[in-house]
């Protein structure tokens, strides 16, 4: 469902907690409400929580970069 709400682009330009010259994504709590109602909606997420969502939500940020071919990238200039 993230990667519907925010394209690879702008999460690369956010973390969680706004640290090494990004923005901070945990400020924007009514999409964060709004993300765990849609999650709760799924009969298979009903029992979703908050924390949960969260850490899913980091995840989904922290790993931005490795998405759309940046890994591969990486790893041919590193050889």
């Amino acid at each position: 469902m993230l990667s519907r709400i925010i394209k690879n682009d702008l999460a690369m330009t956010y973390n969680w907690t706004g640290r090494n010259s990004k923005e901070n994504f945990s400020i924007f709590e009514n999409i964060m409400k709004l993300i765990l109602v849609a999650v709760r909606k799924n009969p298979l997420s009903r029992n979703a929580t908050e924390l949960e969502v969260h850490q899913v939500t980091k995840k989904y940020l922290r790993n931005a970069c490795d998405r759309d071919g940046g890994r591969a990238k990486r790893q041919t200039r590193e050889n």
